[in-house]
């Protein structure tokens, strides 16, 4: 699902290319990288996270 916000931010800079679209993508990411970690934060204190994600792929490899 985030990959997919990312990807469509591209999409919509390729598009609409100008400072003020590149600011509020910027934005978007860090409040997404933001609700990432707070998300990480949370899952992580239920036991059953650990098979869960032992068996699912990554936003990026090995971090997320």
């Amino acid at each position: 699902m985030y990959l997919a916000y990312v990807i469509a931010d591209i999409g919509y800079n390729f598009r609409e290319w100008n400072l003020g679209t590149v600011l509020m993508v910027l934005a978007g990411w860090t409040s997404l990288l933001y609700r990432i970690r707070a998300e990480e934060r949370i899952l992580s204190q239920d036991p059953r996270r650990v098979a869960y994600t032992a068996s699912v792929r990554r936003l990026i490899l090995g971090i997320w």
